[in-house]
Order: structure tokens, then sequence, then C-alpha cells
């Protein structure tokens, strides 16, 4: 039971952790990057997708709620940020065209 309140915890400084290190995020590299360690198969919210069935039947579902809104949230944040850094790319291409 203790687990099962802990894991919530973890969550929310899951999505916290992502997103701070999103934030450092300046290139497409950095983007795939991060888009491997933070939403990957291996990520550590993938994770507790797969220890569900560890925690009480009676708070998995909050508990897979909850982990679906960090990993959706994530996506979102995701998708913002790949766009705002293929905008700023394109940008600087039309800048370089045009000093030409």
């Amino acid at each position: 039971m203790a687990d099962d309140v802990d894991i919530m915890r973890q969550l929310v400084e899951m999505q916290a952790a992502a997103l701070a290190a999103l934030a450092q995020v300046e290139d497409e590299p950095g983007l795939q990057a991060w888009r491997t360690t933070y939403t990957g198969r291996n990520a550590p919210i993938m994770l507790v997708f797969s220890r569900l069935p560890q925690f009480s039947k009676e708070l998995r579902p909050q508990i897979g709620q909850n982990a679906n809104q960090v990993k959706l949230a994530l996506e979102a944040a995701l998708a913002e940020k790949s766009e705002l850094i293929r905008q700023a790319a394109l940008q600087k291409s039309l800048a370089q065209k045009a000093w030409m």
C-alpha cells in the first residue's frame, strides 16, 4: 500500500524531471535523445505501466490513469518543443539566405 502511494509521488517527480530536461533541449538530436530517455520503451514512465499488476487492485486504475496523464503531458510537451525547434531552424535558414 505504501508503494502505491509512493508511485503517485514518483509520477509527479518523473513528469517534473522530464519537463525540466526538455526545457534544456535546443536541437533535433537533443530532442531525439530526450524522446528515447523519457518516452521510449525503457523510460521510467513506461516501466510504470509494466508494473501495474504489482499494485493493489483498488488503486491500479488510478495509478494507470495518472501514468497515462503523465505520458500524454510529456508527448504534448515534446510536440510543442519539436515545433519550436523546427521554427527556430527555419528562421535561422531564412536569415542566412537573406544575407547571401
